[in-house]
């Protein structure tokens, strides 16, 4: 039967194998960044593509992260190799393998090349080159591990035509998948400890701990050779405390579940319309300002009087704050005003505006249920919720899912019935669910003396939580001055002004319930191989840009040094002032990119596109209310972010509240459970 270890860490097994090569523990108090003009040259040969062989062609692209290399202090030797606290089984370097043949198969039974199979170990797959090992009460993720159980992959990319002057293209190349590299390896683990020192103590919580890195050494797993360091296959060692994506996994449960978490009979269209502020309606999106007033005044009344009509449901979250990452550019308006471009309707361009070096969100459009959710304050830190009277009760009437009809659960390859042995686990949280939100009645009753109820609402509470979690790690994290990771390389489509992005949803995690009710929170944060920081940034593209011929190679280096050239102290700061100038917009495009990912405009939050017809054939007061609750999202988490104190949070903790959330995300992570995101 399924077991909280499944629901919270995965449940898609996998079967590892034994391999050649080393593995490095790692210690973060060996490790510093290298300033020096020789690691510098070793970035930005990254920046182009690099020969596997000395003397082969150069069509090979790695990860080149924007940063200075990260190396042994001077004075440390070697890196240390004692890993005899570890458990025996992960000492050294495993890869994902295919399942062992049935015994009797005449088939010869592959352990990946070498070595024993280690059939005892409890490993699960997180995501494709990933995964997850129980060893002695404790998990492990090995990141970096093979291609699903193909080993490390060739991949070779076909050239992409010049589709205009403007478009000249891409020429053909070859990149490893399914592992990780020495370089981003030791960047996890360096990041992850920088970063999770400073914000544990703040209750935000990290997924992993930094414990080392396996290096592949038989010619089996390295395809491109062993001539060059940089291209031989690494992965990444860490212990981990959860697995369950804020995306794949809960965000699309949760909208999967939708019509079976609310009485969709006691649904009211005028009472859903009361949820957004008036400005909501004010024009359709999409729509001419004409066309969209009788919209709008359609949508109050069709004639039979329940407030629904042609304009209904309205423009989603996603839809009023949709991200196009090819024109969301730097752009000057008269004034010297620097804005973001949004993909938005012409009456909505002010949702989101960038303006020195922030961002401000019109929160007068935007539904807010998490001012209604807290049993013990009435209290609303929102701004839009003063433009939206408390609408009548239920605000959204919840409940928990039909005993006798269990959902589909959905895997890549689509939706199947509910596995038997995950029924048990559904059926006792379908349970702590219904006892859940009847306490939150009967204290609700209790504390209004059986007068008129507050509103209160779980799913507003959830979504909330949700969102300021994400807002608050992020806020701390560029209050450290890190990027998560956003930045181009060389396989970017400069044409199309491709970007590298680590701020997506699937890059925050589901905390155990344990830990989440502990933490008062719901998400801890995850990946960064591809994290840096302001003072170890290089402007790497600028080396890509001479590579292609727009610039010469001393102006790149020149750009992406840290402080600039020798020709003066004040051609230094100047230097410094652009690099950190180049590093802020970094920040803001990120900020701005995991708002547009939480609205639901990227395919990394809420369903998978195999779902998508399943949730869009939804009723419309059903996506009313979807609506609502991923506006709460969006709005907690630009409030979250924009707070000035460290550490500090606007989330109102509620246990009894909590507990039924927890329920919900339970729920939601069953029916997504073999999802590999």
């Amino acid at each position: 039967m399924a077991t909280l270890d499944d629901l919270f860490f995965g449940s898609a097994r996998v079967h590892l194998a034994s391999v050649p090569g080393d593995v490095v523990r790692f210690r973060a108090e060996e490790w510093e960044a290298d300033m020096s003009d020789a690691a510098l040259a070793t970035t930005l040969a990254r920046s182009r593509r690099i020969a596997a062989e000395p003397g082969g062609p150069a069509d090979v692209a790695v990860p080149c992260i924007p940063a200075r290399e990260i190396v042994l202090r001077e004075g440390v030797a070697a890196a240390s190799s004692d890993v005899s606290d570890w458990p025996e089984a992960l000492r050294g370097p495993l890869l994902k393998v295919p399942a062992p043949k049935p015994p009797s198969s005449d088939e010869p039974d592959e352990a990946g090349g070498d070595g024993p199979r280690l059939a005892m170990l409890h490993a699960v797959a997180s995501g494709t080159r990933s995964c997850l090992v129980k060893v002695g009460g404790e998990w492990w993720r090995l990141k970096g591990s093979g291609n699903h159980d193909q080993g490390f992959v060739l991949r070779v990319n076909a050239a992409t035509p010049a589709s205009g002057p403007d478009r000249p293209g891409k020429p053909a190349y070859r990149d490893l998948r399914g592992s990780a590299f020495a370089a981003t390896a030791v960047r996890e683990n360096f990041m992850t400890a920088l970063v999770g020192s400073a914000l544990t103590p703040l209750g935000i919580p990290a997924a992993n701990e930094a414990r080392g890195v396996y290096h592949y050494s038989s010619p089996a797993q390295c395809p491109l050779g062993l001539a060059n360091p940089e291209v031989r296959p690494a992965c990444i060692v860490e212990r981990t405390f959860g697995d369950r994506r804020l995306g794949s996994h809960v965000l699309a449960g949760l909208e999967l579940l939708l019509p079976a978490l609310l009485d969709e009979a006691r649904l009211s269209p005028r009472a859903l319309r009361a949820l957004f502020p008036p400005k909501r309606f004010s024009q359709t999106a999409g729509q001419p300002a004409a066309a969209s007033a009788a919209a709008s005044a359609a949508s109050d009344d069709d004639g039979n009087g329940d407030g629904n009509g042609d304009g209904w449901p309205p423009a989603t979250t996603a839809e009023l704050a949709y991200f196009n990452a090819q024109v969301c550019q730097a752009a000057m308006l008269p004034g010297g005003v620097e804005v973001a471009l949004w993909a938005v309707p012409e009456q909505y361009h002010t949702l989101v505006d960038r303006e020195n070096g922030s961002f401000t969100l019109d929160a007068t459009v935007l539904a807010d249920l998490s001012s209604f959710s807290s049993s013990s304050s009435s209290s609303s830190s929102s701004s839009s919720s003063s433009s939206c009277p408390p609408p009548p009760l239920p605000l959204l009437p919840e409940r928990p899912p039909p005993g006798d009809d269990y959902p589909q659960q959905w895997a890549v390859g689509g939706p199947r019935p509910m596995a038997q042995e995950w029924r048990p686990l559904w059926d006792e949280t379908v349970r702590s669910l219904a006892a859940a939100l009847e306490a939150i009645n009967k204290a609700n009753d209790d504390e209004r003396g059986g007068a008129s109820k507050k509103p209160v609402c779980v799913l507003g509470y959830l979504f909330g939580g949700l969102g300021r979690d994400c807002g608050r790690f992020l806020r701390e994290l560029h209050r450290l001055r890190v990027s998560w990771g956003t930045y181009q390389d060389e396989m970017c489509r400069r044409d199309l002004d491709e970007w590298h992005c680590n701020a997506h949803a699937n890059n925050m995690v589901l905390l155990t319930e344990e830990e989440g009710s502990r933490l008062r929170s719901f998400l801890s944060y995850l990946d960064l191989d591809m994290a840096f920081d302001d003072e170890t940034f290089v402007d790497t593209w600028k080396a890509t840009a001479a590579a292609a011929g727009d610039e010469s190679p001393k102006e790149a280096a020149t750009a992406a040094a840290a402080d600039g050239d020798d020709d003066g102290e004040g051609d230094k700061e100047e230097a410094h002032k652009k690099r950190r100038k180049a590093h802020d917009d970094l920040l803001l495009r990120e900020s701005v990119n995991f708002m547009e990912v939480l609205a639901g405009g990227d395919s990394s939050n809420g369903v998978p596109q195999i779902a998508r017809a399943v949730v869009d054939a939804q009723s419309a007061n059903v996506q009313a209310a979807k609506t609502a609750l991923y506006d709460t999202l969006i709005l907690a988490f630009a409030e979250e972010y924009s707070q000035q104190e460290e550490g500090e949070s606007s989330f109102e903790f509620d246990p009894q509240l909590h507990a039924a959330a927890y329920a919900m995300c339970k729920l939601a992570v069953i029916v997504m459970a073999d999802f590999v995101a």
